[in-house]
């Protein structure tokens, strides 16, 4: 079951914890940016790192607004810096 901005406003997706479908904390969601092809995430880090996560279907697992958390299947590559 994926999500993505389409379905939600940036103000619900914006502060979002997002963590990995095995419970890796990556950091929140700063910001969100409208590209041509799909919307993609800004997430930054404890450290203060920033990496940005597409929001298809692939990548988005799960938006629980309650529970204030993203869950993501990370691509491969897509957390190497």
């Amino acid at each position: 079951m994926g999500a993505g901005v389409s379905e939600y406003d940036c103000d619900e997706i914006i502060g979002l914890t997002v963590e990995t479908t095995d419970g890796r904390l990556l950091g929140r969601i700063a910001r969100v940016m409208f590209t041509g092809a799909n919307d993609v995430y800004s997430v930054r880090g404890e450290n203060g790192a920033e990496f940005l996560l597409p929001a298809i279907h692939q990548v988005v697992k799960d938006i629980d607004l309650e529970a204030g958390k993203m869950v993501i299947e990370p691509l491969p590559g897509l957390l190497e810096l």
